[in-house]
């Protein structure tokens, strides 16, 4: 079974950490991701009843979860339960990167800063993102460095400062993660460490997912002007249990 979410197929093909509850009929799950997403793979009320039921008493499921796609009826049920949880729905737009050229870039960047591929001999000093690479998505270092990959820039202070890499690979496609650091951002160092990044997606025979919020307008212009296509809106629900 494949979704259009690279991080639930991820765990359906126990690739990654997570949950996976059948539902009353055959083809009904809710797949949860050990970072805190999740999916039904169909609708059914007496199911997501159930569902929310779960997410809301069991400690299995983080305190604070988002819902892939959610149907309106798992977000009416939140409605109805404003004792139990806290939630907002926003729009995500999900874009794709599947040609064989980057458009509109060049290999340089400002006087100062290099680029690098994440090895092992290099991970450790990623912890200045504070992002938890071995852990939110990935069970290890290990388990990032042998089935993931991605690359950083450094300052001349060979300190970290922009990072794209993969939170995750399923069926050859990659779900992509970026950061730079705050001080450093407006400088196009995010687009440029994006660019490498597809490059070696390009030459691996690997498809590259992009997912922002609809209002992020710097996220959605910097993958657009590298050649990103935008392939699916949704709702993304996200619940907080109180």
């Amino acid at each position: 079974m494949q979704t259009k979410f690279p991080l639930i197929n991820a765990v359906l093909e126990g690739l990654q950490e997570g949950k996976i509850f059948k539902g009353p009929s055959e083809g009904l799950f809710f797949v949860a991701h050990k970072a805190g997403f999740s999916y039904l793979t169909g609708s059914d009320n007496g199911f997501e009843s159930d569902v929310f039921n779960f997410c809301v008493t069991s400690s299995e499921i983080e305190r604070y979860i988002h819902v892939y796609d959610a149907p309106i009826s798992m977000t009416l049920i939140c409605k109805d339960n404003p004792k139990l949880v806290n939630f907002k729905t926003r729009r995500r737009i999900q874009l794709k990167y599947v040609s064989d050229f980057i458009q509109n870039t060049d290999n340089s960047l400002p006087y100062g800063f290099s680029l690098r591929k994440i090895d092992n001999q290099n991970f450790d000093s990623l912890a200045i993102f504070k992002l938890d690479l071995e852990m939110r998505f990935w069970n290890s270092k290990n388990h990032f460095i042998e089935n993931g990959f991605g690359y950083f820039i450094v300052n001349e202070h060979n300190s970290p400062v922009s990072i794209c890499y993969t939170a995750c690979v399923s069926n050859n496609t990659v779900e992509i993660d970026i950061m730079t650091l705050p001080a450093f951002q407006q400088m196009g160092l995010g687009k440029h460490v994006v660019s490498e990044f597809v490059r070696h997606c390009t030459k691996n025979d690997f498809v590259a997912n992009w997912d922002c919020f609809e209002d992020n307008f710097g996220s959605l212009r910097t993958a657009e002007s590298i050649g990103f296509k935008r392939t699916f809106e949704y709702s993304l629900l996200s619940i907080y249990k109180i």
